[in-house]
């Protein structure tokens, strides 16, 4: 499964379909949903002008063998709600990237790539404010 459709249908409960997903190799996501849940609805009222939003990243192997799957919590660390718990699905080797919230106000994006042995993940995380990066992150997570 192409880690974008992994995303879609992983990510449908807790995404607005204005919200964009993509990865490096664009491609279309298979059958994704697209339909806004009551969790999308909450997430679509959520002021992205003003969150400032903190990450908590585990990475962990997925039920399929070769598939790793990227857990993330995201908080507003003004008020310390919690806005949501994307998961990110994807293929050793490959890179899996999601962006969540609103352009021209608050964007989230996270990335993953899992080495192809399976021994380590790269994560990163970048905050953008109005198109300006605010913040960003990079790590070497080893898995095993």
């Amino acid at each position: 499964m192409n880690p974008i459709a992994a995303c879609a249908l992983l990510c449908a409960a807790t995404l607005a379909p204005s919200f964009a997903i993509a990865q490096t190799a664009a491609q279309p996501a298979a059958n994704a949903s697209t339909q806004a849940s009551p969790q999308a609805a909450a997430m679509m009222a959520i002021d992205w002008a003003a969150v400032k939003p903190g990450t908590q990243l585990e990475v962990v192997p997925a039920d399929k063998p070769g598939v790793y799957e990227l857990r993330a919590v995201i908080t507003d660390l003004v008020t310390g709600k919690e806005l949501m718990r994307p998961r990110l699905l994807t293929e050793a080797g490959k890179e899996a990237r999601i962006e969540v919230g609103a352009e021209g106000a608050t964007l989230l994006r996270m990335a993953v790539t899992v080495k192809a042995d399976g021994s380590a993940a790269t994560t990163s995380t970048e905050v953008r404010r109005k198109g300006v990066l605010e913040a960003s992150q990079r790590t070497e997570l080893r898995l095993r």
